[in-house]
């Protein structure tokens, strides 16, 4: 049986690889998760310019860390939408 380490890589694979929906069908098989789990799938949306996936995401739970405010922050500096960061 995976632990959440080994959820957590698989999931990071995919993500760093830009299948970014396996990578999200992994995180909703997930049984645990924790904050490297929501960072790894909040990346994979932002990295691949899905912002309104990242944004529905990060809206689904409370006390993200600062690094996963950070994250969001980039991708829409990056788009170029700084009304929305």
């Amino acid at each position: 049986e995976r632990d959440v380490c080994s959820w957590n890589t698989i999931l990071s694979g995919y993500a760093q690889s830009g299948c970014v929906d396996e990578a999200r069908k992994v995180f909703d098989r997930m049984p645990e998760k924790n904050e490297i789990s929501w960072n790894a799938l909040l990346s994979a949306y932002v990295q691949n310019s899905r912002m309104e996936e990242a944004c529905r995401l990060f809206e689904s739970r409370e006390n993200w860390a600062l690094v996963s405010w950070n994250c969001l922050l980039g991708g829409f500096v990056k788009k170029k939408n700084v009304v929305k960061a």
